[in-house]
């Protein structure tokens, strides 16, 4: 009943392969996995070949095979049975908080981006690659703080330009949780810096 679950120890202690052990126990269940892996733990010569054999893990590299998902979309939300469709702001702020937890942003450079972001969705033409040239445009407007929205810039570019999303798909996740032939599924992060992974 509780899905929580923390395992923590030092380097060597068996973290990994405690892991690795419960995803096989799910694999006998039938229960498909998804693992995101930033640590190169999951590569496929880092498995043990009891967990290769039970779970024939599908492993996709990010860096050469983006994520098809849009970090922009309108979720809906399940407020005790009534379901809820985020909108522009909602978004606008959800993906504002995941930079904001890597990037340690102030206020100003939280609610420039917020603004951007808005601005994008609003329009229906926001993907990632789009958000340089929306901040941009705020460099001269004369209501946006021109150091500011340098600043934004030069923190979000190098993940920008990173392109970690394949635009226009959206991965079929039941695909991945009903898929009976590879039990588990890694979303490999090796080859990709600290803060692009974060």
């Amino acid at each position: 009943n509780n899905r929580h679950l923390l395992i923590f120890g030092s380097s060597g202690m068996g973290k990994t392969y405690a892991i690795q052990t419960i995803l096989c126990e799910f694999g006998k269940q039938m229960q498909n996995s998804l693992i995101v892996d930033y640590t190169n733990g999951f590569l496929p010569n880092q498995l043990e070949e009891a967990t290769s054999n039970a779970l024939k893990p599908q492993q996709r590299i990010v860096k050469a095979n983006k994520i098809p998902l849009d970090p922009f979309l309108k979720q809906k939300q399940d407020v005790g049975g009534f379901f809820i469709e985020n909108n522009s702001m909602d978004v606008a702020k959800r993906v504002t908080s995941i930079f904001n937890s890597v990037y340690n942003m102030g206020d100003q450079q939280a609610s420039i981006l917020i603004d951007a972001i808005y601005d994008g969705v609003e329009a229906g033409q926001m993907k990632l690659e789009n958000l340089i040239p929306i901040l941009e445009s705020y460099l001269d407007d004369g209501t946006h703080k021109k150091g500011t929205v340098q600043t934004v810039i030069s923190k979000l570019k190098p993940f920008v330009s990173e392109h970690p999303f394949a635009n226009g798909k959206n991965e079929n996740w039941d695909g991945i949780f009903e898929d009976k032939e590879h039990l588990c599924h890694v979303f490999q992060l090796a080859g990709v810096d600290k803060e692009t992974s974060r």
